[in-house]
């Protein structure tokens, strides 16, 4: 977790920075997946690809991210993986829900995430945390309601485990 420090705000900077930087492509993944909270099959239709397809690819970007936060806290730096920015037209689904749900083209929604990406550094954590997080559409049997799901934040933002967590709501333990 964060700490409000002169470092932290210098580290959360970069972290930010360096996502200003990956491929569009990249970044519109990382932010319909951890923005706006859309699991992999959502995600998949959007950009009109196989949903393994689109989880490998979303994988490797964060992964890149994760590599060069991680890099930030430790002395043994890692190279992160380059990835070369190729010409990409977002589908008409994608620009749609954009459209839509945002009411903003994909670069002002980009912009908007980035700005939000700085202000919030729960995203950050959030994104770059190593555990693997599972979107509420994409865990059998479970639908949190805007109460539930502010109820479990607010559990996980008192330290109580995920595992717990699964059973007081009586869901499969899926890393919520």
């Amino acid at each position: 977790s964060p700490a409000p420090t002169p470092t932290w705000a210098a580290v959360k900077t970069d972290l930010v920075d360096f996502f200003a930087l990956l491929p569009r492509k990249d970044k519109v993944m990382i932010a319909l997946r951890h923005f706006d909270e859309i699991g992999a099959v959502a995600g998949a239709d959007l950009f009109g690809v196989a949903r393994t397809t689109y989880s490998n690819l979303l994988n490797r970007a964060v992964g890149r991210w994760r590599t060069f936060a991680r890099n930030q806290y430790t002395d043994t730096v890692a190279d992160v993986p380059r990835r070369v920015e190729y010409p990409w037209e977002p589908s008409e689904a994608l620009t749609a829900y954009m459209r839509d749900r945002h009411r903003k083209d994909i670069d002002e929604y980009l912009g908007y995430v980035t700005i939000c990406f700085r202000a919030d550094p729960g995203y950050l954590v959030k994104i770059l945390t190593t555990e693997r997080t599972v979107a509420p559409d994409e865990i059998p049997g479970a639908r949190f309601t805007d109460e539930e799901k502010a109820r479990i934040d607010k559990m996980l933002n008192n330290g109580v485990s995920a595992a717990a967590i699964a059973r007081k709501f009586n869901v499969p333990r899926a890393r919520i």
